[in-house]
């Protein structure tokens, strides 16, 4: 943010100099070569300094959110399950939102839930599936069936960091974004099941020059592990690769920082409409979408 700051100075200087110059003095007109390079570093500095305040605003808010945390620890949860009862109601009275409905908070630019009563709604309707556990939508098809061989997309997570913030300044665009940031996300993230068991997390960056970056996460589904959860996605390994084309790529297998993230395992809560909702720990609550 200083850096802006300077920036916005300079170019308000360079303005300031150009004004009083010979040419500006006598009413001559001041070449526009000399004037448009400071109009650019003043506008684009202040424009970046904009969409950080705003970023930095919006990120706040939805850190605010409570999301009662203290429900995610597996003694509170079983126990909470039991006095859950008062709930049957709540769907039907329109406290707790549909799916679909969901699906219609998350922004088109950001792919986020930016609005913090949107993600009360979201926060509403995962302690809602939390507290009422598995329920069966389709006795058709097993949790197993509904979820092998099906691709989804991150819709949403209950708690917050730097990420949103650079997804927000992604959206609109801060030059600022594109110049610091080390990682610039691309897309939305994506979980697959395949058909032996098998389960991948990957998520897509850009790197510092614009190289492609690939983070994975590999793991496994397991059925009926906690007798909480109809299912527990258990991760094994990550991988990090850089380069677009096979040949040029570089592989850096258990990176640290994914290896330390990776230690605790998703479980499932619920499929819904297309949606999973992934019980991580006690940090918070993950959605996930199914791509059609």
């Amino acid at each position: 943010m200083m850096l802006h700051r300077h920036l916005f100075l300079l170019g308000f200087l360079s303005l300031l100099l150009v004004s009083q110059s010979p040419s500006a003095v006598d009413g001559a007109l001041v070449p526009i070569v000399v004037v448009a390079p400071a109009i650019l570093v003043a506008a684009t500095s202040a424009y970046c300094f904009l969409v950080d305040v705003y970023a930095s605003r919006v990120l706040k808010a939805m850190a605010k959110i409570d999301f009662s945390k203290n429900l995610l620890a597996e003694d509170t949860l079983a126990t909470s399950r039991q006095h859950a009862d008062t709930l049957t109601g709540a769907l039907a009275a329109g406290v707790v939102p549909t799916v679909d409905e969901l699906r219609r908070t998350i922004s088109k630019a950001s792919h986020l839930v930016e609005r913090p009563r949107h993600r009360r709604q979201w926060n509403a309707w995962a302690i809602h599936v939390l507290l009422s556990g598995y329920v069966d939508y389709d006795p058709a098809n097993t949790i197993q069936d509904r979820l092998v061989n099906h691709t989804f997309q991150f819709a949403y997570r209950s708690y917050v960091n730097t990420e949103e913030k650079g997804a927000l300044s992604r959206a609109l665009k801060s030059p600022w974004y594109y110049l610091t940031r080390p990682f610039k996300a691309r897309g939305r993230g994506k979980i697959v099941f395949y058909d032996d068991g098998s389960v991948t997390n990957t998520e897509y960056f850009w790197g510092k020059r614009f190289e492609a970056i690939q983070v994975t996460w590999y793991g496994e589904l397991l059925i009926d592990d906690n007798p909480l959860f109809p299912a527990t996605v258990k991760w094994t390994r990550t991988e990090f690769v850089t380069g677009r084309k096979t040949e040029n790529q570089t592989v850096i297998s258990n990176p640290p920082a994914a290896e330390k993230l990776r230690q605790e395992p998703w479980d499932v809560v619920q499929e819904e409409d297309g949606m999973i909702l992934f019980r991580r720990g006690t940090l918070g609550v993950l959605a996930y979408d199914r791509m059609q």
